[in-house]
């Protein structure tokens, strides 16, 4: 299992939530392309902040 999770970097955690233990990290996100529904998404989400 946790070959798989690294190669798609999906993080494992076991146990209750206030006291889990990670046995894999998450691999961090990086945002390949740039799309148009994405670019809408972030100006909505911005404007709805601002």
């Amino acid at each position: 299992m946790t070959r798989e999770s690294c190669r798609f970097g999906v993080g494992v955690m076991i146990g209750p939530s206030e006291r889990a233990e990670v046995l894999v990290p998450p691999a961090p996100f990086v945002q390949r392309r740039f799309t148009a529904a994405g670019w809408l998404f972030t100006e909505q989400v911005y404007a709805h902040l601002r």
